[in-house]
């Protein structure tokens, strides 16, 4: 279990890089909107739940999809490492955005913020993708669930944490939430996309020197 909580832990936490999502929950918190936090937070557990499905589905399909075309397992190794390799260099290439999309939004109702949240988490794709890669590690990785279970509760976490940490710094100081926050979320918006992008890229150094013996084999 300590080997998979250490390989899974990078991606997991580059997964919380979420500056525009932390951005919001800080500034719906600075106008003592809890409420609407919570509401957001259930729709990001939606697409956690979401999130979680694929990746164990992806981890249960290689061995069929491998036989149908005759290639080994590693194979998708190669293809997922390949993927987060371009998602890496996309990351740190990319400049940063100057709108805030999410942030922008008025005043919302709670069924419109649970939608906003399902959506906003679903389609960071960076943290998305990261997510399911994590999950289908631990998928595929041989034990009981409880040995997974710790790996899969950091992993799910971490990518909630752009919300649960806003929401947990507001429920005890919830006059100086704003200002305790907007430091990280500073930073994170300078710095975040520099560590998912180098942890992409790690990732995907790693799996293709993974797959290559086997597929050269």
């Amino acid at each position: 279990m300590v080997s998979l909580l250490i390989e899974i832990l990078p991606l997991a936490i580059a997964s919380a890089m979420s500056p525009v999502i932390l951005g919001v929950c800080i500034a719906m918190l600075s106008k003592k909107a809890a409420n609407s936090v919570l509401a957001f937070l259930l729709g990001s557990v939606l697409a956690a739940i979401i999130l979680f499905a694929i990746g164990v589905a992806f981890a249960s399909g290689d061995d069929i999809v491998a036989q149908e075309i005759s290639q080994p397992v590693a194979i998708f190794d190669l293809a997922l490492g390949l993927l987060l390799g371009a998602f890496g260099l996309k990351v740190l290439l990319m400049k940063e955005s100057a709108g805030d999309r999410l942030g922008a939004r008025g005043q919302l109702s709670a069924k419109k913020l649970v939608a906003v949240g399902l959506l906003g988490t679903l389609t960071n794709f960076d943290a998305a993708l990261l997510n399911i890669t994590a999950v289908r590690t631990i998928a595929e990785t041989a034990g009981s669930f409880a040995t997974k279970l710790l790996p899969l509760a950091v992993t799910e976490f971490f990518l909630l944490s752009p919300i649960l940490l806003p929401l947990g710094v507001y429920l005890v100081a919830p006059q100086k939430s704003a200002k305790l926050l907007e430091p990280l979320g500073a930073w994170m918006g300078k710095y975040g996309r520099f560590v998912v992008g180098l942890i992409f890229l790690g990732f995907a150094v790693y799996l293709v020197a993974k797959a290559l013996p086997a597929l050269a084999g």
